[in-house]
């Protein structure tokens, strides 16, 4: 598996793809994104090549088994590190694959 590098703020230079996500930036890439849960873990389960996840370290744990076998860069969000008026519910599961 890749680095895992944990963070506690949208600043990072680590995540600016997530938050300048445009739609023709993942067309040209040929890149799929993922912001649910649901369809996170059902791409997991499938042949396409992890690029990068984004997730609370909760997620991370819980779903190991499935990450370690795709070897994507892992981007941790530490919760407990934000102050409270950063709004990170829109990222903190996101998951970038090649098809």
């Amino acid at each position: 598996m890749k680095d895992i590098n944990t963070i506690s703020s949208l600043n990072d230079k680590s995540i600016q793809e997530f938050i300048n996500l445009k739609s023709f930036h993942l067309e040209k890439e040929n890149l799929i994104c993922a912001q649910s849960e649901k369809v996170i873990l059902k791409l997991l389960k499938t042949r396409y090549k992890i690029k990068k996840l984004l997730a609370t370290p909760e997620f991370f744990l819980e779903h190991y088994s499935l990450i370690k076998n795709k070897s994507p860069e892992i981007v941790l969000i530490e919760a407990s590190d934000r102050p409270k008026s950063l709004k990170l519910t829109s990222l903190q599961l996101t998951l970038f694959c090649f098809n």
